[in-house]
């Protein structure tokens, strides 16, 4: 109703009202169809690109063959590490230091007597000294071969020539000749067999390595015969 002038409104006029805002409903019912299909599609977007962003990334598998690394200190012997087992025993890992150490000992005497004993054959005035000298060479000669075939199979090495300091010892004699070599021999002799004998009874008695301990044991005698004969000798040649 048209209230500035009191007028009715027609049924014509009520007709052409109804189809506007049935059009007009219409309108708006579409746009917010739009609107949400709108956001349906950005959300499924969204979502495929984070997908696509962040792929899951597959567990690495663990090798349980793979040993971990020895512990500061460790030398990884006892795990094989790095032969994929451990040190068999009587090898040179397992060998116990105190054997080794006799190994390397009795090696490095036998071949200072062997040199000795070659230099009293060429410049001893003495007959019994150049036979003292002689059994030298022999029967050391045959102790290093029986501890270097004993070491050998335990994968030790056995020392191929004296130490520094007896080699200086056979230096100083090969400088001398007649009784002045005999005497200074001699003296040498008896010194080295004392050496020897106690080297050999300690292994003999306290060896952990049972090879190397009997044949400790099984040579020792004849060191000990050796001490006997250069002290025999020492006091002879003292005469002279």
């Amino acid at each position: 109703m048209d209230l500035a002038t009191n007028e009715t409104p027609t049924i014509r006029d009520s007709c052409d009202i109804a189809p506007t805002r049935r059009r007009t409903g219409k309108a708006v019912t579409a746009r917010v169809i739009s609107a949400a299909l709108a956001g349906a599609v950005a959300t499924w977007s969204g979502g495929g690109a984070l997908a696509q962003a962040a792929p899951t990334t597959p567990p690495v598998a663990s090798n349980p063959a793979t040993p971990s690394p020895p512990a500061p200190g460790s030398t990884g012997v006892d795990r094989g590490m790095g032969t994929g087992a451990s040190a068999k025993p009587g090898s040179s890992a397992s060998l116990a230091q105190s054997d080794g150490n006799f190994v390397r000992d009795a090696g490095a005497a036998n071949q200072a007597e062997i040199a000795l004993g070659k230099l009293a054959t060429s410049r001893a005035a003495s007959p019994a000294v150049k036979d003292f000298g002689h059994k030298m060479v022999v029967d050391h000669t045959k102790a290093y071969d029986e501890l270097a075939q004993t070491a050998k199979a335990k994968g030790v090495p056995v020392p191929t020539e004296p130490t520094a300091a007896q080699k200086r010892t056979a230096a100083r004699l090969e400088k001398l000749s007649g009784a002045a070599f005999d005497k200074e021999f001699a003296a040498v002799m008896v010194d080295d067999h004392k050496k020897a004998v106690g080297l050999f009874q300690h292994e003999a008695t306290n060896g952990r390595d049972p090879d190397l301990k009997t044949w400790a044991a099984r040579t020792l005698p004849t060191l000990q015969e050796h001490l006997q004969m250069a002290q025999h000798l020492q006091a002879d040649v003292r005469k002279q």
